[in-house]
C-alpha cells in the first residue's frame, strides 16, 4: 500500500498487531491492520480454527501468510512489515506511525483493536512480562538423517517435542532430515545454562538414540554416531492474547477488554 509522507489518512477501525490472532481478526471484521512487532510463527504449528478449515491449509503458518497475502490485496495491510513505532493520541483519535525508514505517517481512527503493545506508546495498558516461552532450537542433522520417525515426545516441557522435516541444505532431497526441537521454558530457566542449546542437543542425541535412530552407515554391522550442529534457536513469548479496544475520545468512551 503506497503511502503519502505528509498526507493524514482516516481509517474508521484499525487493528494494532502481529500475532496469527490480529490477522484473523483484521481480515474477519475488514479492519486495517497496522503489524508493529511480526510475531514467529512456528511453520510446524496445525491450523485447527474451524473458520478456516475450509481453505484447507495445514498449518498455522500457512494460514497466516494467506490471510496476510490477502489483506495486501485489499489494502488493508498498511505498513507490511515496516512499521518501528506507533504513537497513539486518543483525544486527537490519531496515530503518528514510524516506519523503519524514518517515515512518520500520520493516520486518524474512530476505534482501535489492540492485541500487542509491543513498540506502542500513548495507551494507558500495563505491559505484562511473560511467564513462559516456547523455544525452538533448531539443528542440522549430520549423522542420523536416515529414518521413518517425524515426530518424538518426551513428559518435559524442556526438549518436549522433537519435529524432523527433509532437510533443504540438500538439492533434490526426499529422504534425509533435520530437526527442531521445542522447549516450555520460563524466564529464569531461559537464562539459565543447564537449559542451553548444548544440553538441548545432548537430550536430542538420547532420545534419538532411545527410539532407534542410528548414525550413518561405515559398512557391516558398523555405524557412526549421531551427530547434529546447532544452527539457530528462536525465542516466542507466550503473550496475553487478549483484545483490548479503544476509542478516540471524540466520542468520551474508555477502553475495555472484549476477550
Amino acid at each position: 500500500m503506497q503511502l503519502l509522507k505528509d498526507h493524514i489518512y482516516y481509517n474508521e477501525n484499525i487493528v494494532i498487531g502481529g500475532s496469527l490472532n490480529a490477522i484473523k481478526y483484521a481480515h474477519e471484521k475488514g479492519y486495517h491492520l497496522i503489524n508493529n512487532c511480526m510475531d514467529i510463527i512456528f511453520p510446524f504449528d496445525k491450523n485447527s480454527d474451524e473458520l478456516f478449515l475450509e481453505l484447507k491449509l495445514e498449518t498455522d503458518l500457512e494460514l497466516y501468510n494467506s490471510l496476510c497475502y490477502e489483506l495486501y490485496n485489499k489494502s488493508l495491510s498498511m505498513f507490511s512489515d515496516k512499521v518501528r513505532k506507533v504513537n497513539v493520541d486518543l483525544d486527537e483519535g490519531m496515530l503518528n506511525v514510524i516506519t523503519k525508514g524514518n517515515s512518520n505517517i500520520r493516520v486518524k481512527f474512530n476505534k482501535l483493536f489492540v492485541y500487542d503493545f509491543e513498540n506502542v506508546s500513548g495507551l494507558d495498558h500495563e505491559i505484562t512480562i511473560p511467564e513462559h516461552y516456547r523455544i525452538f532450537d533448531w539443528f542440522d542433522v549430520r549423522s542420523g538423517t536416515n529414518h521413518e520417525l517425524a515426530m518424538l515426545e518426551s513428559d518435559d516441557n524442556f526438549c518436549k517435542k522433537i519435529y524432523f522435516y527433509l532437510s533443504e541444505r540438500i538439492d533434490g532431497n526426499n529422504k534425509y532430515k533435520d530437526l527442531v526441537a521445542e522447549s516450555l521454558l520460563t524466564s529464569d530457566q531461559l537464562n539459565d545454562v543447564n537449559y542451553s542449546n548444548s544440553i538441548v542437543r545432548l537430550k536430542i542425541i538420547k532420545m534419538m538414540k532411545d527410539n532407534g535412530i542410528k548414525g550413518r552407515s561405515k559398512g557391516v554391522n558398523r555405524r557412526s554416531p549421531i551427530e547434529i550442529e546447532f544452527y539457530k534457536r528462536d525465542v516466542i513469548p507466550v503473550k496475553n492474547r487478549k483484545l483490548y479496544e479503544f476509542s478516540s475520545r471524540r466520542d468520551n468512551t474508555s477502553s475495555r477488554s472484549t476477550a
